[in-house]
């Protein structure tokens, strides 16, 4: 039987507001959901140990899709929060696109992004991070996968599955950065479409 590691309280949204322009990513029918209810589970739990839970509303959404084994029904409720997504397609080629979700930063503090990933090709690959920043010779931006032991480095293999970013930047105002990534050599999609610009907005702190 599927438990789900609830929190009872939500302490803070790190994710602010919606980017213009931007749509909901697809949701994606789920034969068997299970280890994606786990997966999504499992991201909550995270984001409230950090600090950064979702708003009431949505772990309600989330609750009540776990409850009733809804696949697509969790995605509806997880993906406006998602800050990229990521589609491996069945060669493995990797594309990136825009979430609707906006980071706000805390100048030198972490911020904790959602990431969806639809793997087409079923494959474990290691996915990985990469970033570019054309404002000054040095990047202020630090972009890492969050796992701290809870997550597997290499993909599940499962068609939809949540991954988390950790983003902390350590200049003021606002800052695009180009964030692409890839999971081997050669499996960037042609035209450059395994990157996408993301404008954040850095406050100093307090």
């Amino acid at each position: 039987m599927f438990r789900s590691p609830w929190p009872t309280i939500g302490i803070m949204l790190v994710l602010a507001g919606t980017s213009a322009g931007q749509t909901l990513p697809e949701t994606v029918p789920v034969e068997n959901p299970t280890a994606l209810l786990a997966n999504v589970g499992m991201i909550q739990g995270t984001l409230s140990e950090l600090g950064a839970s979702l708003p009431s509303a949505s772990l309600a959404a989330i609750r009540s899709a776990i409850k009733g084994m809804e696949g697509e029904s969790l995605q509806e409720a997880v993906d406006p929060h998602v800050l990229l997504v990521v589609t491996l397609n069945p060669e493995g080629r990797v594309k990136v696109s825009r979430g609707p979700k906006k980071l706000i930063l805390t100048q030198n503090m972490p911020g904790y992004a959602i990431l969806k990933v639809v793997n087409q090709s079923g494959g474990q690959q290691r996915l990985r991070t990469l970033s570019s920043y054309t404002g000054s010779i040095r990047s202020p931006f630090q972009v890492a996968f969050w796992d701290q032991g809870k997550y597997r480095s290499d993909l599940s293999g499962e068609l939809v599955e949540y991954r988390l970013l950790r983003i902390s930047c350590d200049d003021v105002g606002k800052r695009e950065l180009t964030i692409g990534f890839d999971a081997g050599q050669g499996t960037q999609d042609l035209g450059f479409r395994g990157e996408t610009p993301v404008l954040f907005e850095v406050h100093s702190k307090q």
